[in-house]
Order: structure tokens, then sequence, then C-alpha cells
């Protein structure tokens, strides 16, 4: 239970909400003690007003007139500022208090043997007739501070006692409000817990109101699009891997019985067998070392050593080498010397030679290569061309996939691994570069690549 996230939450909300309702009371409290004062205040001060008012006039009849309008627990004294001689009074059990230049103050005595602490608020007002004497006017009145506290302290102590029901009233309401708006949570944690490499198609439910929570489901869906994807891949993977190796695997072990039961006799059919066995031998290694290769392309362990790569002189060493493997292959380009890329050579050379190499596989007679260059201030492309038949429009999205050849027999008879053009992707990849597959539109299979000028 106290692990529990709605647990947690619905304590702080309350503990949050009672503080913040208790400091408010506290502060409305203090604040119309605040106002209270200042009342005080003002009516103290209209009333010594009143009194220098009344002594201004001369007139000592209308003062005793208005001093005698004055409530009972306000006392007051009239004396001479000088001699200290008293000119009217009553009640004024403080005696003479120091001056406060027309300001209320508030005094309070300390609590002695005998005696009771006393707290009052009094002020005192200089008057000054022309040419005669100067009065000072003071005026003093007993104030209940000890009441006043008392119920402040009363207050105080009815708050602290209210803020437990409060927050324990809280605490189930927002805990209500909490598990209501956890819920989508617990279904989906629920439902994460069953996906496994074996369900990846299950969805997280979405609530569809566009909020944290539904991102975050959407969020997990499209994590599971892509698993799912990335392990259909990964079987498909192990199922042609297993695929390309069983083949000559069992033509290897169909040779090798055959010369175990009467071949090896034959020094024909030895001779035979044997390239045959060489043969297959060649293409399981090769398909192992374009594995590996892939692999590590993949992982980030080949990387990549930028240099000054000339296009012309590219292009005539393809031209140079694929005219030793293939007598009748052309390969054609326009001469600009001037063009320079900063990439790999030795890395882009190899998609060149994947490229062309899987062109002269398909296409039987007289192949063409056409290699253009065009160049942007940020970018180079370059377009590989060839006059075979092009590729099937079911084709195209599948070109790059491993071991793919245009059908789903796998048929070696065209020969290779079927890595190439995916070894040709993971390098163009690892370049920061794009390769995209397509037809011309004069028929032929087009590689376009793309890469960034780097300086």
């Amino acid at each position: 239970m106290k692990n529990s996230v709605v647990f947690r939450l619905s304590l702080k909300f309350s503990a949050i909400l009672t503080a913040t309702v208790f400091i408010i009371i506290l502060l409305f409290f203090m604040l119309l003690r605040q106002f209270s004062h200042q009342q005080e205040y003002k009516g103290f001060t209209r009333t010594s007003e009143n009194i220098v008012q009344a002594l201004s006039t001369g007139n000592f009849k209308f003062l005793d007139h208005k001093l005698s309008e004055l409530p009972f627990f306000v006392s007051y004294m009239i004396y001479d500022t000088e001699s200290g001689e008293i000119f009217r009074q009553k009640n004024s059990i403080f005696g003479k208090l120091p001056e406060t230049k027309g300001k209320p103050v508030r005094f309070s005595t300390k609590k002695a043997a005998g005696f009771e602490p006393i707290s009052i608020i009094y002020m005192t007002t200089r008057y000054k007739f022309s040419g005669g004497p100067t009065f000072t006017v003071q005026i003093a009145q007993k104030t209940n501070g000890g009441a006043g506290h008392r119920f402040f302290r009363e207050m105080f102590s009815l708050i602290a006692v209210a803020t437990i029901p409060l927050l324990i009233i809280s605490f189930f309401i927002s805990r209500f409000f909490i598990r209501q708006t956890m819920h989508p949570v617990v279904k989906i944690t629920k439902t994460a817990a069953t996906i496994s490499s074996t369900n990846l198609n299950q969805r997280l439910p979405e609530t569809g109101k566009k909020d944290e929570l539904d991102n975050l489901a959407k969020t997990f869906n499209s994590l599971f699009e892509r698993l799912k994807a990335d392990f259909d891949r990964e079987r498909s993977f192990t199922s042609n891997v297993s695929h390309e190796l069983k083949t000559p695997v069992a033509v290897i072990l169909g040779q090798a019985n055959l010369l175990r039961r009467w071949g090896k006799n034959d020094s024909e059919q030895l001779e035979k067998s044997l390239n045959t066995i060489l043969q297959e031998t060649h293409s399981m290694d090769s398909i192992i070392s374009n594995l590996l290769q892939l692999s590590r392309i993949e992982s980030g362990k080949i990387i990549p050593a930028t240099e000054k790569v000339s296009i012309q002189k590219m292009f005539l060493r393809l031209k140079e080498e694929f005219k030793a493997i293939n007598k009748d292959m052309t390969i054609q380009f326009e001469e600009k010397p001037l063009q320079e890329i900063y990439t790999d050579s030795e890395l882009l050379h190899q998609v060149f030679v994947a490229i062309i190499s899987n062109s002269n596989k398909f296409i039987k007679q007289n192949p063409l290569i056409e290699l253009k260059c065009t160049q942007t201030e940020n970018q180079t492309t370059i377009g590989i061309l060839d006059n075979g038949p092009g590729f099937e429009e079911n084709v195209l999205p599948h070109v790059f996939e491993r071991f793919y050849r245009g059908d789903s027999s796998h048929n070696r008879s065209a020969g290779g691994s079927g890595l190439g053009l995916s070894i040709a992707q993971a390098i163009i990849k690892s370049l920061n570069g794009k390769i995209i597959a397509s037809n011309g539109k004069n028929g032929g299979a087009l590689i376009t690549i793309t890469l960034k000028n780097f300086t």
C-alpha cells in the first residue's frame, strides 16, 4: 500500500492542500488583526484631533463639552508642556507618558508583585496658542491585548485540530481522483507485462484523449511495431541464412557421398566432384565473409577514413577492373576531372563494385553501365544505370534486403550471396549518405547515391 504511487500522490496532495488552507486562514487572521489595529489607530487619531481643535478655539466650555462626549474607557490629560501643570484630566491613572508626536503608540507594563500587566494605546499631541503657552494633549485607553492574544491562540488551536479531518477527507478525495487518473497506467502496465517476442502484434490500450498517458501508450505501441519489424526481419534473416548455407552443405554432402560410394575410382567424376565441392565451399566462405562485414559495418566497428576522392579517378578504376572481369561490359561516364568529394575511398569503391557486379550477374549480353555525377554546394549525387531489364515493381521495396534475389525461392542460378546491395546500403549509411533503387526512364536498373560534401 505504501509503495503505491496512488497512495504517495494522495498523501502529498492532501498534505499540500491542508497546509495551504492552514496558511491561508492564518494569513487571514493576521490581516484581520492588522486591519483592527489600523482602525483603532484611525479612531484614536480622530479623537485627538477633535480635542486639539476644541482647545484651539479658546472656548473652554466647548472644550469641556467635547471632553464629556468621549467614551468612558478613554482617559485624557491636558497639561502645560513647559510647567507640567495639569489643565484637564480624567481617569489619568497612567500619569504623564512619553510624547509620541501625534502618533498612536502601544505600551505595555510587565507583570510585577501585586500588579497585573497593563496594555494601553495612547498618543500625545502638542498645541501652542499664538503668543501663549503650549499645551500637550494626552489620550489613552486600555486595550484587551490578553484577550486578543487568547483569541488568536484559541483560533490557532482550532485550526490545528481542524486540519486533521481536513487531511483525512482530502486524502480520500484525492485518492479517488488519482486512481481514476492512474487507471490507464495500470491497464498499460498489465498489458505490457503480457507482451513478449511471441506476441509483439499486441498493443497497449489508447484512451484517445491525446493527453500525456495517451501519448505514452502511442509511443510504446510505435516501439512495439518497430520491435516486431526487427524481430520479423531477424527471423527472416535467420531463415535465409539457414537456406543459403543449407544448399551448399547439401551439395558438398551429396558429392562426398558420391565419391565415397564409387566416384573416387572414376577420375572424371572425382575431378567434377572436387570442383563442385570447392565451388560450394567458396560460396559458403563468401556468405560468411559478407555477413561478418555487414555485422561490423552495422555495429559501427568500421569507421570511415575521410579523404579527398576524385570521382573521375574512381570511375576510371572501375572501368579497368570490370574490363578484366567481363570484356563485353562497357562503362560510360562524362569526364569531369574537377569533381571531388570528401569520403572513404575504399568503402565507396566497394559500393560501386557491389552495384556493378549485381548488374553484371543479371545482364546476359553486352552489359552497359552509365555513371553520372552531379554536384551542388552541399551534396554529391551519383547515378549508376544499366541496360538490363530493371527492377520489377514488387521487387523495388526489397532490393536492399539481405539474400533477396527477386523471388521467394531464392534461386541461386544468378550466383552471388544476395548480400551485395545490403552491404552497399550499410556502407552508404555509415558514410551519412542515402542510396535509392529505381528504374531508368528508358528502362534499366538505376541506383542513386547521395553523399554530403564534407569539408
